[in-house]
């Protein structure tokens, strides 16, 4: 007789790990040697073992590639489902002790499957944006300061400031390129996405760093995790506004800069947009239309591409996930023809529901 999976839920801060196990709790360092204690202690338990801790910023992610590497399942949970879940509970105090066992319940209700193991070099591109965005601010910022500076000492050691800043930026887009050229699976990504009018060499970036699942998506779960999929507002006789809402803010703020010069000069995304605003649509939500579609067009080859107005001709065969880079199965109408059409029917739910969930389990943060 097998012995049943066991869930642990982890509590994760910034200097300690906080394990409930049944009736036990444990308490680790979050440091390497916090971890190898923490796996010693997971050797000794009987049956398989599958790990839950919350998304903590970047606190979790050592402890979850020393387990990974270790062989043992780890799960990141989205922090809003548990803290739902334990409202649902009627759970309102909170500690270390508390969190790691609401963790365990909600793993044991809900039984959510392990992730795929993380990849070093994902989450190092990942950083990397993430500091290139942060000198793109700091540069800004100085800017701005030394627009304001009456003292022209002060002036001049501002204009340094931003000057070495500029060259270290350079550096990094140099070293972010040599990075990309040396993985093959990235450098074919990277040219499928800048082939399209409109994404950039920032936009391509940061979609490559920030949304790793692109390619493998259908339209609902690209528009979902990209935070640009509309959902319904409506109870009994109320009839709301759709909005849109989650997803990763890095992502879609990505697409946004990207959508503002796609719908002026992308053939395909124009004729879209000016058809929305035709219809008298909105500026702005016809432009998060042509965003959600610039996520899902560079998943498709430039000479297979079809204006989003008409359905792409039937294919014989359908994958539910296509293997990254090939072209996802063909959907009767596109996320942001739906919405439109959900502003005629309001009765209607939105068709990226479903795979909202989905994408809420792909997570990266």
């Amino acid at each position: 007789m097998s012995t049943p999976l066991r869930y642990l839920g982890v509590d994760v801060s910034k200097d300690t790990l906080v394990v409930a196990s049944e009736r036990r709790r444990w308490q680790f360092a979050n440091s390497q040697d916090g971890h190898r204690q923490f796996i010693t202690q997971l050797q000794k338990l009987p049956g398989p073992v599958q790990v839950v801790c919350e998304s903590s910023g970047s606190y979790h992610l050592r402890l979850c590639l020393a387990l990974q590497e270790a062989g043992f399942a780890v799960t990141i949970g989205h922090a809003a489902r548990i803290h739902y879940f334990g409202l649902s509970e009627g759970l309102i105090a909170k500690n270390d002790s508390l969190d790691a066992e609401l963790i365990e319940r909600f793993a044991q209700a809900k039984c959510p499957p392990a992730d795929p193991p993380l990849c070093r070099e994902q989450l190092a591109l990942s950083e990397a944006v993430t500091h290139r965005q942060q000198l793109v601010e700091m540069i800004k910022m100085l800017q701005t300061s030394g627009q304001q500076v009456l003292h022209a000492a002060l002036r001049a050691e501002i204009h340094r400031s931003i000057t070495v800043l500029q060259q270290r930026l350079e550096a990094l887009d140099q070293q972010l390129r040599a990075r990309i050229e040396a993985q093959p699976l990235w450098k074919e990504k990277f040219t499928l996405l800048t082939r399209t009018k409109g994404v950039g060499f920032v936009t391509a970036l940061s979609l490559l760093a920030k949304m790793p699942e692109l390619g493998t998506l259908n339209r609902g779960q690209c528009a979902a995790l990209s935070g640009l999929a509309p959902y319904d507002d409506d109870s009994g006789q109320h009839q709301g506004k759709r909005s849109i809402r989650g997803g990763r803010h890095a992502v879609r703020t990505a697409l946004y800069m990207a959508a503002l010069s796609a719908a002026r000069f992308n053939p395909i995304l124009k004729t879209f947009y000016q058809r929305l605003r035709a219809q008298k649509k909105p500026a702005k939500v016809a432009l998060t239309a042509v965003n959600a579609q610039t996520a899902h067009l560079p998943q498709h080859p430039p000479q297979t591409r079809h204006p989003p107005s008409h359905s792409p001709p039937p294919h014989k065969t359908s994958h539910p996930i296509p293997h990254p880079l090939q072209k996802p199965p063909p959907e009767k109408n596109t996320v942001a023809e739906r919405s439109v059409t959900q502003s005629k029917n309001p009765v209607t739910q939105p068709a990226t529901t479903a795979g909202y969930s989905t994408a809420l389990r792909l997570r990266s943060e």
